[in-house]
């Protein structure tokens, strides 16, 4: 279980900010491609419950989904999934631009981890 990891955040329910884990403002430089590297566990989650990457260049203000995972097709509850790994290119991107990303629960209950 969760219990014998270390710095474990617990993202449930859909509520949008109230369901997200957010990075600080990274500043980008001349970086185009971005790797995000995490890894999960599902506890109680019905079949179309799931859970998102975004990304934001503006920061925080608009984001956009990257990646979704959905319970029905990607992964089971009471399972880690270890070194998940998604690698992305942000468009509206440039020098002076900063990056945040979240990991956003989109679920249908309180209760879904």
């Amino acid at each position: 279980g969760v219990k014998d990891r270390v710095g474990v955040v617990r993202i449930q329910d859909g509520d949008g900010m109230d369901s997200s884990v957010n990075s600080n403002h990274i500043f980008v430089g001349t970086s185009t491609t971005f790797k995000v590297v995490f890894s999960y566990y599902a506890y109680s989650m019905e079949s179309t419950d799931g859970f998102c990457l975004d990304y934001s260049t503006d920061d925080g203000t608009s984001w956009h989904s990257e990646k979704c995972w959905l319970k029905l097709n990607d992964f089971e509850n009471g399972s880690w999934y270890d070194d998940t790994e998604v690698t992305f290119t942000p468009s509206a991107l440039n020098e002076t631009d900063g990056l945040r990303v979240r990991l956003r629960c989109n679920a249908s209950s309180i209760y879904d981890d």
